[in-house]
């Protein structure tokens, strides 16, 4: 259905799904992570309990969406040099409608303490599904 403002009707625009699917995707999107221990990103440990990593959005959104998450728990944080723990927070901190950066943390009693400036990853916490939602609607 095309519905129109005024007395004259215009030709009908026809969309692909896939065209549509897009429009659809700058206001509402969701990432899930459901294989075990499933690759998310590559980080930075910043300090001894935390790692930053930058994560672009798979689709643009309409405007800076929130962003938020099924549970710390279901994400955890490694670094190269032997520090691994599951998260105790996550912040998305510069968010733009093309992507955010994730802080993660983790109990600082926990595990080994990262190396600062050592490379890591984060990946899901053993079989447990993480998922991010990103919302932008009007």
């Amino acid at each position: 259905v095309q519905l129109e403002v005024g007395d004259t009707a215009t030709e009908f625009e026809h969309r692909s799904y896939g065209e549509e699917l897009v429009r659809c995707l700058r206001y509402y999107q969701t990432e899930e992570f459901t294989s075990n221990y499933q690759f998310i990103m590559m980080t930075i440990a910043n300090t001894t309990s935390t790692m930053q990593g930058f994560a672009p959005i798979p689709y643009p959104m309409r405007v800076d969406p929130t962003i938020t998450h099924n549970g710390v728990g279901n994400f955890r944080l490694n670094d190269w040099s032997g520090g691994d723990a599951t998260c105790t927070g996550l912040a998305f901190e510069h968010v733009t409608k093309l992507g955010a950066r994730w802080s993660f943390n983790k109990n600082s009693s926990s595990g080994n303490a990262f190396t600062v400036r050592y490379g890591g990853y984060i990946n899901t916490e053993g079989n447990n599904d993480a998922a991010v939602y990103y919302d932008a609607e009007l």
